[in-house]
């Protein structure tokens, strides 16, 4: 199942990241999508799984990208499917 993690810094940042787990596709559809960060129910939270896929993707990207990672910090995230 494909997945938009949308991060917001300074600017936005998507990372489409494909989930082959079932146990995690089918938590995210009992949950919901995440629309912003206090979405999230808990640090236990299973769609955590999919935004920690996504921000390593990210964090794979280029230099400019990294660097505002670092310098900017996220401000908040969505996580819908598509």
């Amino acid at each position: 199942m494909k997945y938009e993690v949308k991060y917001t810094m300074q600017h936005i940042i998507t990372v489409i990241v494909n989930i082959d787990d079932r146990d995690i596709i089918e938590d995210v559809a009992k949950l919901g999508d995440i629309n912003s960060d206090k979405d999230f129910q808990n640090e236990s939270d299973p769609r955590w799984k999919i935004e920690q896929v996504a921000f390593e993707k990210m964090s794979s990207y280029d230099e400019d990208v990294q660097e505002g990672i670092d310098s900017e910090g996220i401000v908040d995230r969505s996580i819908k499917r598509v």
